[in-house]
């Protein structure tokens, strides 16, 4: 509680404006991990009652990581040259992923379903750099606690969304519980819309492409960003991985319930909730290779 105190003082001093921003901004981000986690529950459903091999499974998990990592650089510059407009480039990114879950529900064709897919990952994209860019303009002498609350959402989301999917998919069927997303996601879109529309009013005007065109230009001459790049990427392969196929093999092979799926992805991520921190201060106290290093083997 000693260190909550000064934390929590910290955010009042934000002023009611602010917090206001600041909460609908996680608000915001907790939709989006929802949509997210849901993916890896309903993903043994898809399979068993499409009759789906793994590698179309796979294909399924690839569509939406590859539209959003193809769209999370054109994003970032869209949410730069759009720098007034990003509540309604917020929304959007809620009602693209209820949009893609929507359509999984209606029409369970394999083609729809890696548009669907992408729809998914596209809505993550979008949201990102977005919230990320505002949050640091906004708050540029509190950036570290703004983003850490907006990361907070993502972390509480996280951990509650694969159980409350798990239930839900006990208790009806996984097609109705799909079609139903475009409510909660249409719902928190204008919730998001509303609650940011006079935020960003006073942005400043946007650099031009060629300015975006050569920071990104040397970032890709930059060996330690290419090496982070590198180490980032083969440390989201297995978690992917992990999150693909460890539920088809829970349900599949060990027989169990959606809710009990449910409650192990939430270990997974509640774990990662815990590690976090520890973590933190070993890297602080030996070094950062001391803590990647192991954590990659």
């Amino acid at each position: 509680m000693g260190k909550l105190h000064p934390w929590l003082a910290s955010l009042r001093e934000l002023g009611a404006g602010r917090l206001k921003f600041l909460a609908v901004v996680t608000g915001g981000h907790f939709g989006i991990h929802w949509f997210q986690q849901i993916f890896p529950v309903i993903l043994p459903s898809l399979k068993a009652q499409l009759g789906l091999s793994d590698v179309q499974v796979g294909a399924l998990s690839s569509a939406r990581q590859l539209i959003n990592g193809a769209m999370d650089l054109p994003c970032g510059i869209l949410a730069d040259s759009l720098a007034r407009r990003r509540a309604p480039l917020l929304a959007s990114a809620l009602l693209a992923m209820g949009v893609g879950y929507s359509l999984m529900g209606l029409i369970p064709v394999f083609a729809l379903l890696l548009f669907a897919s992408g729809l998914i990952g596209l809505g993550t994209a979008l949201w990102h750099p977005a919230a990320a860019a505002s949050l640091s303009n906004s708050f540029p002498e509190r950036r570290a606690t703004a983003l850490s609350v907006h990361g907070m959402g993502a972390t509480v989301s996280d951990t509650v969304t694969p159980l409350i999917a798990g239930f839900a998919l006990v208790s009806i069927p996984w097609t109705s519980f799909l079609a139903l997303q475009i409510f909660p996601s249409l719902i928190i879109a204008l919730l998001v819309w509303g609650g940011l529309a006079r935020q960003f009013g006073q942005e400043k005007s946007p650099a031009a492409l060629s300015t975006h065109l050569r920071g990104v230009t040397a970032l890709a001459k930059n060996s330690t960003f290419l090496g982070i790049t590198l180490a980032t990427s083969f440390m989201q392969m297995g978690r992917v991985i992990v999150i693909t196929f460890l539920p088809i093999y829970l349900q599949e092979h060990l027989g169990y319930s959606p809710f009990a799926l449910g409650v192990y992805i939430a270990l997974l991520h509640a774990m990662g909730t815990v590690s976090q921190p520890i973590m933190g201060h070993l890297s602080d106290r030996f070094g950062r290779m001391a803590v990647l290093f192991p954590s990659f083997v």
